[in-house]
């Protein structure tokens, strides 16, 4: 049923929190997983601006949730993609095949929610395939 599972990372901790439930899933169903990390287009005004090397933290967040699958024994695969993360998520969930996405979440509550839309809520608001969330052990 959940054979190709998508994770969506950008390195931080809540998302290796979802990777590692995705890997875990995984392994039981013996699934594959796919992580993506999306670097923000140079006009958007998101956390990538304050990151040394977007390019290469984009590619160790993904790096790292292939190494987590494999020492598990878990198929995995890699994308970067760039542009607006949400966008990019769903125009990959789109066009591949995913029967699951598992992402990670800020629990971000009151204005912070609405003036901050995430990427999670975007993702999973728009989402024809299911996405179980994992949420950040400390809410913001």
């Amino acid at each position: 049923m959940y054979d190709h599972v998508l994770v969506p990372t950008d390195g931080n901790e809540t998302a290796r929190r979802a990777a590692e439930h995705a890997i875990a899933l995984a392994s039981e169903l013996d699934s594959t997983v796919h992580a993506i990390s999306v670097v923000e287009s140079a006009g958007a005004v998101q956390r990538d601006q304050m990151r040394a090397d977007p390019e290469a933290e984009a590619e160790e967040a993904v790096g790292e949730v292939k190494r987590g699958a494999t020492e598990a024994g878990v198929e995995a695969s890699t994308t970067v993609r760039e542009g607006p993360a949400a966008d990019e998520i769903r125009d990959h969930i789109a066009e591949h095949r995913f029967d699951l996405i598992v992402m990670g979440t800020d629990n971000r509550t009151g204005l912070d929610r609405v003036l901050d839309h995430s990427v999670a809520e975007d993702v999973l608001e728009n989402s024809t395939v299911p996405v179980l969330t994992v949420p950040n052990p400390e809410p913001e």
